[in-house]
């Protein structure tokens, strides 16, 4: 990316991982990334990257990840302030390929087994334990490193790996997929873009989205910063060929969780401290 760190040398993602993503203070290297805005950047194997803005009621958990095959989901719910002129990512839930959860919030990572709290870390504590099929590595932020985000890296036996970004004192969290190679069938709202032709870019710049739509160049933008086709919200149902509706889930973890997290993951920003 332009002026970034790594603008006059090569990527220092290695394959299979389609994208390198200059961010402040170091790198990305994810197929895909939910931002807190919650901007959405996502990329189709051979195509350039779309981004758009996810507009969803407050309190709304949408399906972001998904394997078909097999347990692994990656679920955020969102909030909204400011008169709902703004949303962001407030909490995340992940499920392993096993069935191992771990719901991300802005104060706490708490891990469960079979739907029983199996373990909690503070989100500023320092981890690197593998539970069952699942690495966690957890790296708070330090500003005197340029590590703007406390950073929670989950690896799965068969290879997928995330990156959940919490800003720090209770603010919003993101997501980055930094490799996808064992889904068998990724699906979800980013998910389902791995897929080959998820949709083609021409070259006069026009979207060809999976349903048949085109979404012209003439109305849409490029934006610099995520290096991406930006799209309006009035074309987001026209490249996933659903209503974001169609993608909220009942709880962070679908059926699998059996009695709901710990956590409070809606109430007023207060450390539970």
């Amino acid at each position: 990316m332009a002026g970034g760190a790594y603008a006059s040398s090569a990527c220092p993602c290695a394959d299979p991982t389609p994208v390198c993503m200059n961010t402040s203070g170091g790198y990305t290297c994810g197929s895909g990334t939910a931002f807190g805005d919650p901007h959405l950047r996502v990329t189709t194997p051979g195509e350039d990257a779309v981004c758009f803005d996810v507009n969803t009621a407050s309190g709304a958990i949408l399906d972001l990840f998904g394997d078909d095959e097999s347990s692994l989901q990656v679920n955020a719910q969102f909030k909204n302030v400011h008169g709902d002129k703004k949303q962001f990512i407030k909490a995340i839930g992940f499920t392993s390929p096993r069935g191992l959860q771990l719901a991300v919030s802005p104060f706490f990572v708490e891990v469960y087994n079979d739907g029983e709290l199996y373990n909690r870390f503070n989100i500023t504590e320092r981890v690197d334990e593998i539970v069952f099929d699942t690495h966690i590595r957890m790296t708070p932020a330090d500003h005197e490193q340029h590590r703007n985000k406390h950073i929670v890296a989950v690896t799965c036996r068969e290879g997928e790996e995330y990156k959940f970004g919490v800003k720090p004192d209770g603010g919003s969290l993101s997501v980055d997929l930094e490799r996808w190679h064992g889904m068998a069938k990724p699906s979800g709202l980013i998910g389902q873009f791995l897929a080959d032709k998820a949709y083609t870019v021409d070259d006069d710049g026009n979207i060809h989205a999976s349903g048949n739509t085109t979404i012209h160049a003439d109305d849409r933008s490029w934006h610099q910063g995520h290096q991406c086709h930006e799209i309006k919200e009035e074309h987001v149902p026209l490249l996933l060929d659903h209503a974001i509706a169609d993608y909220q889930a009942a709880n962070l973890f679908a059926q699998l969780f059996k009695r709901g997290p710990v956590v409070q993951l809606l109430e007023d920003d207060v450390d539970p401290k």
